[in-house]
């Protein structure tokens, strides 16, 4: 004879549901199997073994994977894959019989990676200081190509399942961009702490997620000036669905406020264990969630994606006074007519070496192009009462491209 069987898992709350045949499994979830057993055979039944083998192999061996001494509901681990799962019950002295078999897909997400948004663009992991890449949403120049027109802004986040869906099943996800507390290196306040935190000249022990600033430079509506209430980014599709053959999903992410030291995770949950019961841990960095009635469980970390942090760069065009000509710009002193008007010479470009670790640590990389970078020419001046600063200054913060023009004079 063959009989049926049920499966459950323990949700959220703690609760026993109902996952009806065809419905996607998580493999981080309990399960509990149920068989439908004929009444004439319940006391004596000895033992129950439920079984599974690959479902790409119907002739291999089935393997045990839980034993329930009775007719009792069995909790039992399959493990990710595509099996074909039934039945064995003992009862008796020596009969038994084996349950009708059934499909059970087992998935759980194994990462969740970024990559860059465009051909050209690079997400660097070279700093020891920072737990994950770094992204530049900028412009490279200040003529952007199309390309960065359109995606200077944009990176890519991949879901990736453990094993590819089968035919007749999806598997539904949930992704959502955080805004950790930014891991950055110790700062006069003591280590470890984040600048962006709003907080900290009040209680410089405290760390916190949510401390993204503003592009505008705006009252974010909680007090502070400067400091977000907003995450700052935004995914294309927050809800995910898996059809048959996917083992992974890409989307964009915009980053909104491309402010240096802004910081971003993406978490990815089953949808049916709720985005919303995931929450950040006391670190502001960690993430914990409503598990199987627990409301402060960690969430694993394939789960979650390592800190995107965004840097910028700042491109000083350097030049200065090139020296002048005492026979077509004189006179000067010690020539008659002079009237204390001296030659000061060629002056060398400004030193730069000061800038780089200042910026570096507000998280700017300072990039020198030199007179011959994107406006600013070779000068020569009559004398030093005629001399003008060139026109100078970083666009203003929302700007997508940050130049500087610094002259010598």
């Amino acid at each position: 004879m063959e009989a049926d069987y049920s499966t459950d898992w323990l949700d959220v709350d703690g609760n026993w549901a109902l996952s009806p045949q065809g419905e996607t499994l998580w493999d981080d979830e309990t399960i509990r199997w149920r068989p439908d057993l004929p009444e004439e055979i319940l006391d004596d039944i000895t033992r129950i073994d439920w079984l599974k083998r690959a479902h790409d192999s119907p002739q291999g061996e089935w393997t045990v994977f839980a034993t329930g001494e009775a007719d009792s509901p069995t909790i039992g681990h399959l493990g990710s894959g595509y099996w074909d799962v039934t039945y064995r019950v003992f009862y008796g002295i020596m009969s038994y019989f084996q349950g009708v078999t059934k499909d059970k897909y087992v998935t759980w997400i194994a990462s969740v990676t970024w990559a860059p948004g465009y051909d050209g663009q690079v997400l660097y992991h070279t700093d020891e200081d920072y737990s994950g890449p770094r992204v530049f949403p900028e412009y490279n120049s200040p003529t952007p190509t199309d390309t960065e027109l359109e995606k200077y802004n944009k990176v890519k986040v991949t879901v990736h399942l453990t094993e590819p869906v089968p035919p007749n099943y999806e598997a539904y996800v949930e992704a959502k961009v955080f805004d950790p507390d930014h891991a950055h290196k110790a700062t006069e306040h003591g280590d470890d702490l984040d600048p962006n935190d709003p907080q900290l000249f009040e209680d410089p022990t405290l760390t916190r997620p949510n401390d993204n600033r503003h592009s505008s430079g705006t009252d974010t509506g909680n007090g502070t000036f400067g400091f977000g209430t907003r995450v700052g980014a935004s995914l294309e599709m927050p809800s995910l669905i898996f059809f048959p053959d996917d083992v992974q999903k890409t989307q964009l992410m915009t980053i909104d406020d491309a402010q240096p030291g802004n910081n971003f995770k993406v978490v990815a949950v089953a949808s049916r264990h709720a985005m919303a019961n995931v929450k950040f841990a006391e670190d502001g960095v960690t993430f914990k969630r409503k598990w199987e009635g627990n409301p402060n469980v960690p969430v694993p970390g394939k789960y979650v994606s390592e800190m995107l942090t965004v840097w910028r760069t700042l491109w000083i065009e350097s030049d200065s006074w090139k020296a002048a000509d005492p026979m077509v710009d004189g006179p000067f002193e010690p020539q008659a007519m002079a009237f204390d008007d001296f030659n000061p010479g060629d002056i060398p470009d400004a030193p730069l070496d000061l800038l780089y670790p200042a910026y570096y640590s507000a998280n700017i990389v300072v990039k020198n192009v030199g007179p011959s970078g994107f406006s600013v020419g070779r000068i020569r001046s009559k004398t030093a009462g005629q001399r003008r600063a060139s026109r100078c200054g970083i666009s203003n913060c929302i700007s997508r491209f940050w130049d500087l023009k610094n002259l010598g004079v």
